[in-house]
């Protein structure tokens, strides 16, 4: 399942110890392993290189922008951000993402990278 964030922009960025991004429809996306920041023109910043700060600064400069989603079947991540994309790949041993909607519908990859879904609640 990959969450219809269309018509989404992005309104926050919280980096404590999860990257936690929120859109101004009501998304909640939590990043919970190793992730990395491509842009056209730019070199591409990762977090297993220590780049978490610049990462995050980044991204802080895209709030306002469109948010996409693509997810993969091997339970990746591809968030689309304006001219940005952060990747996240599964965790053979931690749920690596999670999103939440604005009527509870969840998306979760989970160790080895499958993917948990629940639908709104009725």
């Amino acid at each position: 399942m990959t969450p219809d964030l269309t018509g989404e922009q992005l309104a926050s960025v919280a980096c404590e110890t999860t990257l936690d991004l929120r859109t101004d429809g009501g998304w909640y996306l939590t990043i919970e392993n190793d992730y990395a920041l491509e842009r056209p023109g730019f070199p591409r910043l990762d977090t297993a290189a220590g780049q978490e700060d610049e990462i995050v600064s980044v991204l802080e400069s895209l709030v306002g922008r469109d948010v996409r989603a693509i997810v993969s079947g091997s339970g990746g991540l591809a968030l689309a951000i304006g001219d940005a994309t952060v990747r996240v790949d599964p965790s053979p041993d931690y749920e690596s993402w999670s999103m939440v909607g604005p009527r509870q519908e969840r998306v979760v990859s989970t160790p080895g990278g499958e993917l948990a879904t629940w639908g709104p609640a009725e």
